[in-house]
């Protein structure tokens, strides 16, 4: 990318800012704009837009509260608990009592979601306790959430008796309802009952219920139960589905104590757990149960094929026949050399290895994430071997995720093996910038320098990529110390010309005008003391504008002048005129002050 390219792609940022945070006709139209951006996957971008053109509260509560709903509507969606959570507790004080009722409903989902049951049971019985004319059809929403915030505890007596008492009170049949009595049942171990109670009812969620149902009374046999849910979770294509089938087949191969279908079910289950609730604990899908079927299927093979405890290499190598028609068993081999080999190398090659086939398999990023920094054999990302991190860097960025991609960098300094060094450091650094981590993007910049001491007008260029990030985040500070740094460097003259006039704006964004205009005037002169073409004109403007911060007046207004003299284009003329008129108009405001 050019400079003068480079200077219109940072002129034309204000313009798109503007145009993304111009008012749309109309709240509804703004507001279905807003929520289609945030469910296409940006709702960060939703939610700044929200909060420049929501209405406000007091002027307009009932068009504020159509945007609220929407705006926790997307928390909900993207699953951001925490954050929902704030925004509910920051609702105005004033607002009509249907609006706070709703608010306080909102909270206690929120609270059952973050795993606060006790807070979620005081919220609600709050609610219950000082509404008591409130609509039957209201109160029984919140008595339902209280029975699973007895489920989320464990706390089965409670939760029994206390969907005996809704049952008794309400008599509901609603489908919903009734899938909850199913869940209650089945968690606190009572079986028998949930065919007749979801009779009629035909979801997959249902379905799971009475599947499980029938495997826990021995109804039909495991091996049954295994094979029929394993053809279900391949043919499905809901997430959430497929999550609860093989969440079935874990326990019909625990049933039949076949640590090998333990294993196969619990590998490709994790791969769709996201998509299920977190306390949804019937179904629950956990890495730390994969790490333990990996190794209990490990011993068992090696056993079977006489491998020697000790013997590392005969265990990997024995992985490696197993692919490409038992990648399972290949896992499992190698889950035990990771955790159990001889030396700290083999161990690391085998955590790799492991990881590059995972990596190979659709879904396989996210087992690799559930077992890497979601268990606690890794309490800390450092932990996890270096191999396997450079994998997960790999895959948050994949799926967009830069504070998990940031903290992945964050622990690694060095390039993995046969990587291109300068490139991956140029990639960490953005990273590291994007994630709110520039002082270390910067350190990384300077070991960069460091060890290339004359970088190529292409490798300056991606390096100058990642200086415009940190300015874009404010960052001037530490692009200054770069681009110091830069300087030093033997380089050309067209980029030293060029490196001077972005540190020139980095002191100008940190009110340091003379220091700016000092590299604006050299970047303008460097190659040509009296140089007009387009890059010296826009260095000198550039200058008289940080000299008249500065409160050099006559310094800018002769080089305002002098600009007049060569610029041919009416519009650049017409922008000058305007300066030197605006330096005059301070000038006259100053003397009059002077003599008052």
């Amino acid at each position: 990318m050019t400079a003068e390219i480079r200077v219109r792609a940072i002129a034309g940022l204000p313009l798109l800012v503007a145009a993304l945070l111009a008012p749309v006709s109309g709240h509804a139209q703004a507001l279905t704009t807003i929520t289609e951006i945030g469910r296409s996957g940006a709702p960060g971008l939703a939610l700044r837009l929200m909060d420049s053109q929501q209405p406000d509260s007091a002027n307009d509560p009932a068009a504020w509260f159509e945007w609220e709903r929407a705006r926790i509507a997307m928390l909900v969606q993207w699953r951001q608990w925490q954050r929902g959570l704030a925004r509910l507790d920051a609702i105005p004080a004033g607002m009509p009592p249907a609006t706070q009722r709703w608010a306080a409903t909102q909270r206690a989902w929120f609270r059952l979601a973050l795993g606060d049951a006790p807070a979620a049971r005081r919220d609600l019985r709050r609610l219950l306790w000082h509404n008591p004319s409130i609509d039957a059809a209201q109160r029984s929403a919140w008595r339902q959430l209280i029975v699973r915030s007895y489920l989320l505890e464990d706390d089965f007596d409670d939760a029994v008796t206390a969907m005996r008492r809704y049952q008794q009170d309400y008599r509901d049949a609603q489908p919903a309802w009734r899938v909850l009595r199913a869940r209650v049942l089945l968690s606190a171990g009572q079986t028998g009952r949930v065919e007749s109670i979801l009779e009629g009812i035909t979801t997959p969620e249902a379905d799971a219920l009475r599947t499980l149902d029938r495997l826990r009374q021995r109804a039909a046999s495991p091996a049954k139960v295994f094979e029929e849910t394993r053809k279900r979770a391949e043919s499905i294509k809901s997430p959430q589905d497929k999550a609860r089938a093989w969440a079935i087949a874990v326990h019909a191969a625990e049933a039949m104590s076949s640590s090998a279908w333990v294993a196969l079910a619990l590998d490709q289950g994790i791969r769709y757990a996201a998509a299920l609730d977190r306390n949804d604990k019937l179904f629950a899908l956990d890495a730390r149960q994969l790490w333990a079927a990996y190794h209990r299927y490990g011993r068992l093979v090696g056993n079977s094929v006489q491998l020697l405890v000790g013997n590392d290499l005969a265990w990997m190598e024995e992985a490696e026949k197993s692919l490409p028609l038992a990648p399972i068993r290949a896992r499992a081999l190698l889950s035990v050399v990771a955790f159990e080999g001889a030396s700290a190398e083999i161990r690391e090659l085998a955590h790799g290895r492991l990881a590059t086939l995972l990596a190979r398999e659709p879904g396989g990023f996210f087992v690799l994430r559930e077992l890497y920094l979601d268990t606690d054999r890794f309490p800390d990302i450092a932990d996890v071997p270096a191999s396997v991190r450079y994998r997960l860097a790999d895959f948050a960025l994949s799926r967009a995720d830069i504070e998990l991609a940031t903290q992945i960098m964050s622990t690694l300094d060095s390039a993995p093996a046969g990587a291109d060094v300068f490139e991956w450091q140029l990639r960490r650094a953005r990273i590291l910038t994007m994630g709110g981590r520039s002082d270390a993007a910067a350190a990384a910049l300077h070991t960069l320098l460091e060890s290339n001491h004359q970088p190529s007008a292409a490798a300056l260029d991606r390096l100058l990529q990642v200086v415009f990030d940190l300015q874009a985040v404010g960052a001037d500070q530490a692009v200054v110390g770069v681009l110091e740094r830069v300087l030093a460097q033997p380089i050309t003259p067209e980029q030293r010309r060029e490196i001077l006039f972005w540190r020139a704006e980095s002191w100008k964004a940190l009110h340091k005008y003379t220091l700016a205009a000092h590299d604006f005037m050299r970047s303008a002169t460097l190659l040509d003391p009296q140089a007009a073409d387009p890059w010296g004109q826009t260095a000198r403007y550039n200058a008289a504008e940080s000299l008249s911060e500065a409160g050099l007046v006559d310094d800018a207004e002769r080089i305002y002048r002098a600009l007049l003299r060569v610029t041919e284009d009416a519009d650049r003329k017409g922008v000058l005129r305007m300066r030197l008129q605006q330096l005059w108009l301070r000038d006259a405001a100053q003397d009059n002050v002077g003599r008052d």
